[in-house]
This record gives C-alpha cells, structure tokens and sequence, in this order.
C-alpha cells in the first residue's frame, strides 16, 4: 500500500477499543524479535490482536518505519472456511506531550475485510522512525510509547424493503371517501367493511 493511501490526524479523544503501552522500547527495537503480538482484545463480537513492528516490516514497505497492524485472533469460532468479517479500523499513537492521538487510517479503502486468506490489515508505514524518535513530537518519552486500535465490525442486519407500485390494481379495489375532510378534526373515520382476496 502506497504511503499516499493513508491518512494521518490528530484527536484527544484515546481509542475506543484498546491501548498497547510499551516500555523500554530502545530494548525492544535493538533486541532479534521481528515482531512483537499484543493480547487479546474484544470489539464487535470478536478476538483481535495488535500486531507491531519496532523496526518496520520490510516486505510491505516498512523500512525506517514503525509498522502496526490489526489482526484477527485465531481464537474467534468460525462455523466454516468461508467465514469474512467487514471491518472500519483505526490505528493510534500516543503524543504525550500535546496529550493527543495520532490516528492512522486508509484513506481510500476504509473498510477491509478479514477472512481466512487475509486475517491482518495494517501500515507498514505506519510512522517514519525519524518522527517517532524525535522527542519533541512526544512520542517516545523516556523509552516508552503507547499504541492503540479502534475496531468497528459491520454486521448485515438482514432488513430490506420492497416497495412495488401497480397503476391499475386487478380486484380488491375500494375507495374511501370521506366528505368535508378539513372540519373532520379530531374525529376517528372508518370505512365499511371490504374484501380483498379471501379477506375482509
């Protein structure tokens, strides 16, 4: 994904569904592990993971950058292979200077869905190093960072509406007139009784 496809603002308001607080981050990022997987959060009626990366994951274009992802649990009940789940998502960081979030999005396709064969959407560029290392962007304060994610999980509802109009109805046909309707006020109008069909 293009650096172009994202979208970067600032809010004060902290993610709805989950905050990842990392301490000693200088450990980490010098350390062998690649990646680094958080707990199990809920929203929407499932299990997902933040996925972080502290020195970028390279082969989605994370060099020199932070990547973070939002990933799927495999702990979620799926009844067969075919199962997908539609998803909004925001990804955060934390500036604790200003006391605000940075909140990374895609820009042009902002619902992903998750499935069997992609159960991870993210950034691999997610936030340069340079910026985030930089202390007065607030960041990376005394070797700790925080991260977060909001999950907004699209769920069919099964409502529909069906509207079909006739010009001239077949049978069942009644009109119901009712006489000097301004002065009917308050007054309850009932028609006579009609068939339609088999019903009255």
């Amino acid at each position: 994904m293009g650096d172009n496809a994202i979208s970067r603002e600032k809010r004060s308001l902290p993610p709805a569904d989950y905050s990842l607080k990392i301490e000693s981050f200088k450990l980490l990022s010098e350390s062998t592990v690649e990646s680094f997987e958080s707990g199990v959060f809920k929203s929407g009626g499932y299990n997902w993971k933040l996925v972080f990366y502290p020195n970028g994951k390279k082969n989605d274009g994370g060099k020199d950058h932070l990547s973070l992802y939002l990933k799927i649990d495999d702990s979620n009940p799926h009844s067969d292979g075919t199962w997908n789940v539609n998803v909004y998502y925001k990804l955060f960081v934390y500036d604790q200077l200003s006391n605000q979030y940075l909140v990374v999005q895609d820009a042009k396709a902002p619902m992903r869905r998750f499935d069997r064969r992609k159960g991870e959407w993210g950034f691999g560029k997610f936030l340069d190093l340079a910026t985030f290392n930089e202390p007065s962007n607030g960041y990376l304060v005394d070797e700790s960072c925080v991260f977060g994610a909001e999950v907004y999980v699209v769920k069919p509802t099964g409502s529909e509406e069906i509207l079909s109009l006739v010009s001239e109805p077949d049978d069942g046909t009644y009109r119901f007139t009712i006489p000097a309707f301004g002065s009917v006020g308050d007054t309850v109008q009932r028609s006579g009784e009609f068939t339609v069909g088999e019903r009255n």
